[in-house]
């Protein structure tokens, strides 16, 4: 039997009490393989491996907030750090030197060995004052996309524990095409430990693919009536933050394809990351989760009361 028959044989049988032991006895049993223990209770229900005491809407509220927290830190650490560093710079830059004079300054060197790097005051009063009015902008938008991405891929989890059947269902939209490995079967010791680990390999290889793709995925997972049109502002910021990782924020033809119809510019130009852009991403981001939270809510029914 191949792992994914057997994973179809188990959702087949969704609500009935059986033991993933019984199972691994019949796969394993012929070669004298001895299946670990497992509990007699395992059930084959769609909320096998989620916390029974939170609904679906908690779980997903839960989540939200606590983006919120973290893309408000971001923009609290950005709003206090910036003016330190632009009045750094411009105490660097009213020093009563010669501004040619270089002040060393210790640097991790190579093999760990400490190392001096040397700048003029006017240089350094340049550095800062780049830092404070935009790569600290550009490098806390890629936190901001990390911390969404994160976001993302722990809702899309908390959907696919409550309904494990939408395993079933491929990266591209069809029938899975993926088996389960034999040895995951053997090694599970519930089936609660094998959703669990299908889940996880399910979430890591689609948020390998294009944002385009793992979006449509999220949205035929989720099912609340998401449309690719709802995640525009994030596939432009996500490729601009791919843009300061990997092009020095020059735009190219994959920018272009990536960001569609909100692109912020041509193959070439230079891209800029400041606090308006900055403050415009983290507000899309946190429109994208108010989104997700409040579909979820609508679809699933408001039986709770959020505070």
């Amino acid at each position: 039997m191949s792992g994914q028959i057997f994973l179809r044989t188990y959702l087949a049988f969704d609500g009935q009490e059986r033991s993933l032991q019984g199972h691994r006895a019949e796969l394993s049993g012929h070669r004298g393989i001895r299946p670990t223990p497992v509990s007699a209770n395992t059930k084959l229900s769609s909320s096998v491996a989620t916390k029974k005491s939170r609904t679906l809407v908690e779980e997903i509220y839960r989540r939200h907030i606590r983006l919120y927290r973290e893309l408000n830190d971001l923009h609290i650490f950005a709003s206090r750090t910036s003016p330190l560093l632009k009045a750094a710079a411009e105490g660097h830059k009213g020093e009563f030197i010669d501004p040619d004079e270089d002040i060393a300054i210790s640097v991790p060197g190579k093999y760990g060995r400490p190392g001096i790097a040397k700048r003029n005051s006017t240089e350094l009063s340049a550095l800062l004052k780049r830092f404070a009015n935009e790569e600290l902008f550009a490098n806390l938008l890629v936190t901001a996309v990390s911390r969404f991405e994160f976001y993302l891929a722990d809702v899309l989890g908390e959907y696919l524990r409550r309904s494990p059947e939408k395993l079933l269902r491929g990266p591209k939209g069809g029938d899975s095409a993926r088996p389960v490995p034999l040895q995951s079967v053997l090694e599970a010791g519930t089936l609660t430990e094998l959703y669990d680990e299908l889940i996880e390999q399910r979430i890591q290889a689609i948020f390998y693919a294009e944002p385009r793709e793992y979006s449509a995925y999220f949205n035929a997972i989720s099912e609340i009536g998401l449309t690719e049109a709802d995640f525009e502002q994030f596939f432009e910021v996500k490729a601009t933050r791919d843009l300061v990782v990997h092009n020095s924020l020059v735009v190219n033809e994959l920018y272009k394809k990536k960001a569609g119809a909100l692109s912020r510019g041509d193959i070439g130009d230079r891209l800029k990351v400041k606090k308006d852009y900055f403050e415009g991403a983290l507000s899309a981001l946190k429109a994208m989760s108010s989104t997700i939270e409040k579909l979820t809510r609508k679809k699933h029914g408001k039986d709770w009361e959020q505070d």
